[in-house]
């Protein structure tokens, strides 16, 4: 009976954390870079009352002083363009969902976008990258699904 129940319990902790997931990549736009280094989400805040959507650039690779330029375009509209390099990631910490959800556990964490206002594949959203290490400075355009 015991064992029973541990089970059904077990089940439904992970049916619910199946559609938390779900729910929350249904509420978000993502792109990729084509060699997997860099993810970007554009995606409502979930814990905000005010629905606020945010957009978070999510650096996997192997370098860790990196320093990033970030442009965020919208039907060809230049929404947000940070022209200034940064290095210090944002104070963001994906939760264990989010990593669930968005792409594992990123080396560092960028904010790209602060809005009210939703984006859908559709609006031709991109992200335009420019990252600098060691002096070198490469760039990366991603494209929102």
């Amino acid at each position: 009976m015991n064992k029973k129940k541990i089970l059904i319990s077990i089940s439904i902790v992970f049916i619910i954390m199946i559609s938390i997931i779900i729910y929350m990549r249904s509420q978000s736009i993502y792109a990729k870079s084509e060699n997997g280094e860099w993810k970007a989400y554009y995606r409502r805040e979930f814990l905000d009352p005010k629905a606020t959507w945010s957009g978070y650039l999510y650096y996997t690779g192997q370098d860790t002083d990196i320093e990033v330029a970030t442009t965020f375009i919208v039907n060809g509209k230049r929404l947000v363009d940070d022209g200034l390099f940064f290095s210090k990631g944002s104070k963001y910490s994906p939760s264990f969902l989010e990593k669930l959800a968005f792409g594992g556990n990123p080396k560092k964490v960028f904010n790209f976008a602060v809005f009210g206002i939703e984006k859908k594949a559709s609006d031709n959203c991109e992200l335009l990258i420019k990252y600098k290490v060691d002096e070198d400075i490469y760039e990366e355009k991603l494209v929102f699904k």
